[in-house]
């Protein structure tokens, strides 16, 4: 199981520990928590590059197909909806609603 603590969060719990070292399950949990945090902190510059720019290719590959759908449609006289549009252009939903601005031009 995972879970997500932010700062404050992680801040809170560990003093909790602190406070009830005395039971060894606890020594054990919260050494095993300060390393997850530690690991969960630790990524690298050249693995956020990376994340940063698949997320602009994806990006860029979804609005260039919903913009080349609206050029389509609109050629043929059709009316698109958010829906319809998602569809035609092989997004999903909320991808297609993020663009809906496009629609309206």
């Amino acid at each position: 199981m995972r879970l997500t603590v932010d700062e404050m969060e992680y801040q809170l719990i560990n003093s909790l520990l602190v406070d009830n070292l005395e039971n060894e399950n606890i020594k054990k949990l919260k050494e095993k928590l300060n390393l997850q945090y530690i690991e969960s902190n630790n990524i690298s510059q050249k693995k956020r590059d990376a994340t940063k720019n698949a997320t602009k290719a994806r990006t860029e590959t979804s609005r260039i197909k919903i913009e080349n759908t609206i050029n389509l449609a609109r050629l043929e006289n059709k009316k698109l909806t958010t829906y319809s549009l998602a569809k035609l252009s092989g997004v999903s939903y909320n991808t297609a609603k993020k663009y809906k601005h496009l629609l309206e031009i």
